[in-house]
């Protein structure tokens, strides 16, 4: 997970400088796991991997009723095990933007 020195609630916050930052660890992450050739169960390489970032617009946990941390935070993790797959939608990519504009 990466977090910002500087307390920011969402991306377009972050200065030039801060995002190179982010873009820094970024690429030093991404080095680290492909030369540490992680593998699913069956022993084949993890080649995929999960980045994301999370935004919250309401920071009341429904499941656990916790208020959550008002900060803006990136993911990268190998996708083992296609873990991802069930949760991205297969038709997102035919999703024309600018009619739902």
């Amino acid at each position: 997970m990466f977090i910002t020195k500087r307390h920011a609630t969402e991306m377009s916050l972050l200065s030039v400088m801060e995002m190179g930052e982010l873009v820094e660890m970024y690429t030093y992450a991404v080095q680290k796991f492909r030369a540490a050739r992680l593998k699913n169960r069956d022993g084949k390489e993890i080649k995929k991997y999960v980045f994301f970032w999370r935004l919250r617009d309401d920071r009341l946990d429904p499941l656990s009723g916790n208020i959550k941390p008002d900060h803006f935070h990136i993911h990268l993790a190998p996708d083992k095990d296609h873990l991802w797959d069930p949760v991205i939608d297969q038709d997102a990519v035919g999703i024309d933007l600018k009619k739902l504009l």
